[in-house]
């Protein structure tokens, strides 16, 4: 079995010709790179830093508080919130 990344090698037979020529669309059955990153891509629940789970600005300080919402097709949405502390 082929792995994801695996490419294309032409191989020869010994009078030189090619003997695995591409016929028809060359299609993987593994996502495509834009598929795999698609989740990664999410923009994030910003504020000072990654890892601080409190935001401070001149106008006070907040807490970040994510809402799980389930929706009637069994889904689950996110809602990002700042609560003031």
């Amino acid at each position: 079995m082929q792995s994801m990344n695996s490419p294309y090698i032409k191989m020869y037979d010994e009078k030189g010709f090619l003997t695995n020529p591409i016929s028809e669309d060359y299609k993987s059955e593994y996502p495509n790179r834009t598929k795999r990153r698609e989740e990664m891509n999410i923009p994030r629940f910003k504020g000072n830093n990654k890892g601080v789970s409190m935001t401070y600005s001149p106008h006070g300080t907040f807490t970040k508080e994510n809402q799980n919402i389930t929706l009637k097709d069994g889904s689950v949405k996110i809602i990002n919130h700042y609560r003031t502390k």
